[in-house]
Order: C-alpha cells, then sequence, then structure tokens
C-alpha cells in the first residue's frame, strides 16, 4: 500500500504569505490538483476539529516563503514535484469552484477577506460566514511528470492568532484519488 508523504511546517500569519509574482492571475483548472484539496478538506482541522459547516476559501492562491529539498532517499520520487511546485507558484492562479466536498463553500478574494479582517475584526468575519470558523489557503499544487506525487501547501485560519499550515506530498492511490494517512518525513522546508 502507498503511504503518504507529509512534513509539518509551521506558518506565519496569512496576511505575511508571499502573493505570486505580479501580473494577472489565471484560472487554475488543474482537475488533479482540485481532487489533491479535497482530499485534504476531511481531515483539515476547520472541518474535523472546529466542525465547520460552510468553507471559505481564498480563491488566490498562496505560497510561502520556504526553501524545500527533499531529504536524499526521496530526491527521485519527491525532487520533481518539489520542482513543480516552485515553478507553478511562481505565478499567481485563481482558484475554481471544482471543490468535491459535501460541505456548503464559497471562494472569497483577497480583497472580501482583507474587508472583513483588514484589522483583525473576526466578529465582522463570523457575521459575513456564521458557520464557517475560519479560512483556508491553498497554494497551486507541484506535480512529478506522471502525476503520481503532489506537493501543495495550506493554511487553515481561525483568529489572528491561530493558524495551522502544512506542506504536504501526496502519493497517488490508483485512480480514485491521493492518499491520505500517515505522516513520514520527506522533505525539509524552513520559512523564510
Amino acid at each position: 500500500m502507498l503511504v503518504l508523504l507529509v512534513l509539518a511546517v509551521l506558518f506565519p500569519s496569512p496576511f505575511q504569505a508571499r502573493q505570486a509574482a505580479a501580473g494577472p492571475a489565471r484560472d487554475y483548472q488543474d482537475p488533479e490538483a482540485y481532487i489533491v484539496y479535497s482530499t485534504i478538506l476531511p481531515s483539515d482541522w476547520i472541518i474535523r476539529d472546529s466542525h465547520a459547516k460552510h468553507l471559505v476559501i481564498l480563491r488566490e492562491t498562496r505560497v510561502y516563503h520556504m526553501c524545500l529539498r527533499p531529504e536524499p532517499e526521496f530526491e527521485q520520487t519527491v525532487g520533481p514535484a518539489i520542482k513543480d511546485y516552485t515553478r507553478i507558484n511562481a505565478s499567481a492562479w485563481l482558484l475554481q469552484d471544482k471543490f468535491d466536498t459535501a460541505l456548503s463553500h464559497e471562494l472569497v478574494s483577497n480583497e472580501q477577506l482583507k474587508s472583513t479582517l483588514g484589522k483583525g475584526d473576526w466578529e465582522l468575519f463570523h457575521a459575513y460566514y456564521p458557520d464557517s470558523k475560519g479560512f483556508l489557503e491553498f497554494s497551486a499544487v507541484g506535480f512529478n511528470e506522471d502525476k503520481t506525487i503532489a506537493v501543495v501547501s495550506w493554511v487553515t485560519v481561525v483568529d489572528c492568532y491561530v493558524a495551522k499550515g502544512d506542506f504536504t506530498c501526496f502519493r497517488r492511490r490508483m485512480a480514485s484519488g491521493y492518499l491520505l494517512s500517515g505522516r513520514d518525513r520527506v522533505a525539509r522546508g524552513s520559512v523564510k
């Protein structure tokens, strides 16, 4: 059985994330990426522990200043996906409503998010999104050539002081999706 390869990385405040290179963001259409995102959602803290009934997802992809390199024994397996992750996240992308989840959800722009949270006003945020508990940010997904390895980072934010982020490597599990279980160190990451 294939094992999920995970590295958890502590992330700074969501407003300190590096926006991708300047220029107009393009629609992110990769169907495999949405399978990866949809694999993450049921296990995310905001659903699993906080029991959100409505998901608020930042429309623009985010990436954090990280220096990622695979552990030597995983270079051939994970290295190409990390390289693609770095390449694809050099540009801004606009997520589409292609998440496979039973929960109601909406994509919000960075401007919409700042209008409710620009001054850390969580009461205003919860008035707009009462069943959300917080919001999620995703990077674009990097893949190896045959798309059997996926690399993604995401952050769950529940208030100005509580955020959880992961950098994760997934291994494709046949045609049904990406495996999400187990944790093994496959790469080193440091936030800059």
